[in-house]
């Protein structure tokens, strides 16, 4: 059960205890925490609120947190008790498949600016890789019925789901209005729950040798080295991640974007070294066409053909050398 907010007012020598009164205190909300993220205790970025989702409902708010996860906030509104718990997992599913392009644009089309440029005002640093690896989510409420609380607790304690609520006071004292926040279970124990119990638990950062490691075991050790070694001499900066290697490059801002990136994780003999390729971006990074870059390229794939495959941009499979001799000459600087 949460733990009751209270307050008190200091009226002379005694303590005078403030009741809570309701006051249409949901409606108001969704503004608040929209104009400042740490009424919920978060160090978030806002992406929007009243989000579209493709089966025709809206997430409340919609944020990033410094690690590049996304956090979904919905305001239970008086709903059932089935009905807010099933939403937002019913959300988490849909953010769960958000592509890097996916999340750019509901930026520019709620903040009229880049995800890059709202990340780095915000947390003063660059856009972290990979994206979007786990979901957290939060009901924001001014009460819970029990059995919804036990939900919220099973799933956060038994499954490792990053699902917590928070509560809402409102109080009046005299001309001063006052909002008390409190809780279900402590974020803490939530995020600890979600890394120890749930499938989202962080997985280790690879090193460019164990990579280079498992490019080779899985037969494309040889494409590996080589696409990898091109690309080490044209980029900026090379960055690993529990599973790919990035390849970044400055951008107009001063921060680095990671504009290619390799998954030898996924990759194999039939497959190919599969790659992403963000590649307008390169081509306005390198001044080329689009379309000029994009024949340079090998096969295209979809995520949907490769398992275990997550693209942010456009997925290639590289399957000879000379596939990646063509791309590498093609993005190498004019002597």
């Amino acid at each position: 059960m949460t733990i009751q907010m209270q307050l008190w007012s200091i009226q002379g020598d005694r303590p005078v205890r403030l009741s809570s009164a309701k006051l249409d205190l949901e409606s108001r909300l969704e503004a608040w925490i929209c104009q400042d993220l740490s009424l919920v205790g978060e160090d978030l970025l806002l992406l929007g609120n009243q989000v579209a989702t493709e089966y025709g409902h809206a997430v409340d708010v919609l944020a990033l947190d410094r690690t590049g996860n996304l956090v979904v906030l919905e305001l239970k509104r008086g709903r059932t008790p089935r009905d807010v718990v099933a939403q937002i997992l019913d959300y988490a599913s849909w953010a769960h498949g958000l592509s890097l392009q996916d999340i750019d644009h509901i930026a520019q089309t709620h903040r009229r600016k880049s995800l890059e440029e709202l990340y780095q005002e915000r947390f003063h640093t660059e856009l972290p890789e990979p994206l979007n690896e786990e979901q957290r989510l939060v009901i924001v409420a001014t009460e819970l019925d029990p059995q919804s609380e036990r939900i919220v607790q099973f799933l956060s304690s038994q499954y490792g789901v990053n699902l917590n609520v928070v509560f809402f006071d409102y109080y009046r004292h005299g001309d001063q209005e006052l909002v008390g926040r409190s809780w279900l279970i402590s974020p803490e124990e939530v995020q600890r729950k979600a890394e120890t119990v749930g499938p989202s638990r962080r997985r280790p950062v690879l090193s460019l040798k164990d990579l280079a490691k498992l490019a080779a075991d899985l037969g494309v050790g040889e494409l590996y080295t080589a696409l990898h070694e091109g690309l080490s001499r044209l980029c900026d900066q090379v960055g690993t991640t529990q599973s790919n290697v990035t390849y970044r490059w400055r951008s107009p801002s001063g921060g680095r974007t990671a504009l290619v990136s390799i998954h030898p994780k996924v990759s194999g003999p039939e497959t190919g070294l599969l790659s992403d390729v963000r590649v307008e971006e390169l081509a306005k990074q390198l001044g080329l066409d689009p379309t000029d870059l994009r024949a340079a390229l090998p096969d295209r794939v979809l995520p949907r053909e490769i398992p275990g495959l997550y693209l942010y941009a456009e997925g290639y499979a590289f399957r000879t050398r000379e596939e990646i001799e063509r791309f590498l000459e093609r993005i190498s600087p004019m002597i």
